[in-house]
């Protein structure tokens, strides 16, 4: 029925650790009601699915939920061959597009070395008048991920008999718990946000502004990248491909960058956020999307001590929120 409250969970499978968040709401996410981690050793390829819905299994059983609790379920196909772009093509229909799909894709996104890719579209303005007088346009978002990162969050969910709603990507789902949390910083949405996600085994820059611009890239390693000893190197290099990429958005886009935020474990690195803001030039904040997680939630204590870790997480619980990117 329309307008009443819904149940949803965001599974976020990631390289070293399971994030959840179940959260209630109708046309948006309204209140988490739980929030938990659980940390899984890395294993040989073969046994991943295994250590990870272990890790899953373990971690609802200490929140008390069972999968009849979970309502909605979205879970994200991540790892660092995710590509990510918005475009600007001549208009198509749904069919249309869904046969130039595979051209677009070799054109527009990173699939070199990425072994069976999945593509995905969707149409974010289907009637836009482009620049320099070239026609109508409509602006759309293309995706692409390995299938062996789709397959591993399925068969990781089907351990435990879940079957999920959704299956986004990683980026995407950053993306609108970032635009979610920060509306404020881009006015009436002619800037843009940018959050730099520091995971276990890389690390990520994703940008995106409401009235257009969309882009996720790969910017250099995991949490080691930044604040341990003998990392400086790996630290500068990460920091350029953060500018590089800050200054192709701005002039492809046209919009402004109006602030940088921090996600994944490293942000909570201390130094982290200021060592990024001294580099960068600019102030950088960790993105916390359970900072207002109410005392009653179930797991709130641990999650308290790990926001910025279940920005995607969260973001997954948002997908049917009434505004995404």
């Amino acid at each position: 029925m329309a307008g009443s409250t819904m149940t949803r969970t965001g599974i976020d499978l990631g390289t070293a650790s399971v994030k959840l968040v179940r959260a209630v709401g109708a046309a948006r996410v309204e209140v988490i009601t739980h929030a938990g981690l659980e940390e899984w050793d890395r294993v040989p390829s073969g046994e991943r699915v295994a250590a990870a819905a272990g890790a899953l299994r373990r971690l609802l059983r200490r929140l008390g939920l069972r999968r009849g609790q979970l309502g909605r379920v979205a879970v994200a196909a991540g790892g660092h061959e995710v590509s990510l772009r918005e475009v600007l093509l001549p208009p198509l229909t749904a069919e249309e597009l869904r046969r130039a799909l595979p051209y677009e894709a070799r054109k527009h996104l990173d699939l070199e070395g990425m072994t069976e890719p999945v593509l995905d579209a969707q149409i974010l303005d289907p009637s836009l008048e482009a620049p320099n007088g070239e026609g109508p346009r409509m602006r759309v978002l293309l995706a692409a991920a390995p299938a062996a990162a789709r397959d591993f969050a399925l068969a990781v969910l089907d351990e435990l008999g879940i079957d999920p709603h959704v299956v986004d990507v990683e980026p995407l789902a950053a993306l609108n718990e970032l635009l979610a949390r920060a509306p404020e910083r881009t006015g009436a949405g002619a800037e843009a946000l940018a959050l730099l996600d520091i995971g276990a085994a890389h690390t990520a820059l994703h940008v995106a502004g409401r009235r257009g611009g969309v882009l996720s890239r790969r910017v250099g390693d995991g949490v080691g990248a930044c604040g341990e000893d003998g990392a400086a190197d790996r630290f500068a290099a990460m920091v350029d491909r953060v500018r590089e990429t800050l200054t192709f958005f701005r002039g492809r886009h046209r919009r402004e960058i109006a602030g940088v935020f921090l996600a994944g474990g490293g942000a909570l690195r201390e130094g982290c956020a200021e060592s990024l803001g001294r580099a960068l030039g600019r102030e950088v904040a960790p993105l916390d999307p359970i900072a207002d997680l109410g005392r009653e939630a179930r797991g709130a204590r641990q999650a308290a001590a790990g926001g910025p870790r279940y920005v995607t997480a969260c973001g997954l619980c948002r997908w049917w929120d009434e505004d995404d990117v």
